[in-house]
């Protein structure tokens, strides 16, 4: 089993405020790792620490992916952040952040994962 290890934090912005069409958040992605089979490219687990609005540290994390994944809650059960994990068109893989602002809204936030195989 091969691990995909990526130290450094990514920082994630997207546009939003009071009016969720308008609103604005940081994600901080931190700790990120993709393990994959290295003789058929299998994902086989992903985890990460999630920082938002309304998160500190959340751990997201899934097992036995397929690409494109399906969309994943992160650890906590009341938590309004998810995630699915895609390859990615500039780097291996991509991330997309999901956040369920209000009823109703969800903002989306795509940001590719560049990952070095070690």
């Amino acid at each position: 089993m091969l691990a995909i290890i990526l130290p450094l934090a990514l920082a994630l912005t997207t546009a939003f405020a009071d009016d969720p069409c308008h609103a604005k958040e940081n994600i901080e992605i931190a700790d990120l790792w993709v393990r994959v089979l290295p003789e058929n490219d299998t994902v086989t687990g992903v985890s990460f620490l999630l920082s938002g609005r309304n998160a500190t540290n959340l751990t997201c994390s899934a097992t036995d992916l397929s690409l494109p994944s399906q969309i994943v809650n992160c650890r906590d059960a009341d938590s309004k952040y998810r995630f699915s994990l895609l390859r990615g068109d500039k780097a291996n893989y991509a991330l997309r952040i999901f956040h369920e602002i209000a009823v109703g809204w969800v903002l989306q936030i795509d940001e590719a994962v560049r990952a070095s195989r070690r």
